[in-house]
């Protein structure tokens, strides 16, 4: 109980996200659906570029968008140790890591940490990165890793 309180951190809906919310809801949308939309305010597959895409429009006011994603980027971005996010592909894990590698990369500055996928799992765990000299955080996709996948 103590290390869930230590862990678990309450991120209220707002903005953007809190109005797609509540439009879904009030649509009866079942609750596993539903779900998905406390993370982003857009359905997943709406994050690319292309014609009808949201990612830039989510990526510019994430706080409003995804207001949980932005909290947990923001903890990630201000701790130094390497750091391991679990977090569903349909629940905005491609706007997290786009905006994690958007705040590791400054304009003006180089890089200060790097963001890498489970491609990247080896290179994380390699010697030169003992630190998070090349990788300090690492998302994976919550559905693919869970029991029974090794991290090390």
């Amino acid at each position: 109980a103590k290390l869930r309180r230590r862990l678990v951190q309450k991120v209220a809906l707002t903005g953007e996200s809190l109005q797609r919310y509540d439009r879904k809801r009030a649509a009866a949308l079942p609750s596993r659906r539903l779900q998905r939309y406390c993370n982003l305010s857009v359905h997943f597959g709406a994050m690319h570029e292309g014609k009808g895409g949201s990612k830039a429009r989510v990526l510019q006011d994430l706080e409003s968008c995804a207001p949980k994603l932005f909290a947990i980027a923001r903890d990630v971005a201000a701790e130094s140790s390497k750091t391991l996010v679990l977090v569903a592909r349909h629940s905005g894990m491609d706007a997290l890591i786009a905006h994690l590698r958007q705040l590791a990369s400054p304009r003006d500055g180089p890089q200060t940490f790097g963001v890498a996928t489970m491609d990247e799992l080896a290179a994380f765990n390699s010697r030169a990165n003992l630190h998070g000299e090349l990788y300090r955080v690492l998302i994976a996709d919550s559905t693919q890793c869970g029991e029974g996948v090794s991290f090390f």
